[in-house]
């Protein structure tokens, strides 16, 4: 139930989304970026006010309910990718893990920064997608602060998911009071992490940003 009202609720949004626009990388963008606020500020109020279980809910239900409506836009948009399918499958165990976790596990910590790690480029693919737009109609757009924006998404990507995601993941497996099964998880999601972290290294020696 939890899943389905947020399922919903993002479906809503979608719709009211593609009213005023109808380019569909930067509905999903929007998209990112309103789950990632959410998740943030849900997860900073429970933390703090000791909110823990109506928290665990609505978290479950912003993250939940956006990663179906997620894998609803890559079928309905037909985009099934070799990459899509991974995230599908991130986004199965990511759900599983925390509908099972406890509000105050190291887990709930790492799906927050996990979140915040993808805020600078959810920034930075809104301007490329504005970016293309112009050039369709074959006017020049520069991206505002392209390098800066480029180089903070590398730093706090890499950071948070490569360096201080496993100290947590330890922390989880021996502290975390949730079935041992869903520790196999953790390979393939610290994985995903480290290979798109090797793609951010790699673009920022790259003069140009290449329009998706």
């Amino acid at each position: 139930m939890i899943l389905v009202s947020g399922f919903f609720i993002y479906s809503l949004i979608t719709n009211e989304i593609t009213k005023y626009n109808k380019n569909n990388k930067i509905t999903n963008n929007f998209l990112s970026f309103i789950h990632i606020i959410l998740c943030f500020i849900i997860y900073s109020i429970g933390y703090f006010l000791n909110y823990d279980d109506i928290s665990k809910t609505l978290i479950c239900a912003n993250t939940g309910g956006f990663f179906i409506n997620e894998v609803k836009l890559f079928i309905k948009d037909r985009n099934i990718t070799k990459t899509s399918i991974a995230l599908i499958v991130h986004h199965i165990m990511t759900t599983t893990i925390i509908l099972n976790a406890g509000f105050r596990s190291n887990l709930y910590f790492i799906l927050v920064a996990a979140e915040f790690s993808n805020l600078p480029g959810c920034i930075l693919y809104y301007f490329i997608q504005i970016k293309k737009e112009n050039k369709l109609k074959d006017i020049e757009y520069k991206i505002p602060y392209e390098k800066a924006i480029k180089y903070t998404q590398a730093i706090i990507y890499i950071t948070l998911r490569v360096f201080v995601s496993p100290n947590y993941i330890y922390k989880s497996v021996y502290n975390d009071n949730i079935n041992a099964t869903y520790f196999y998880f953790y390979p393939f999601l610290y994985l995903i992490g480290v290979i798109w972290s090797i793609k951010l290294f790699k673009n920022l020696n790259k003069k140009k940003i290449k329009n998706n």
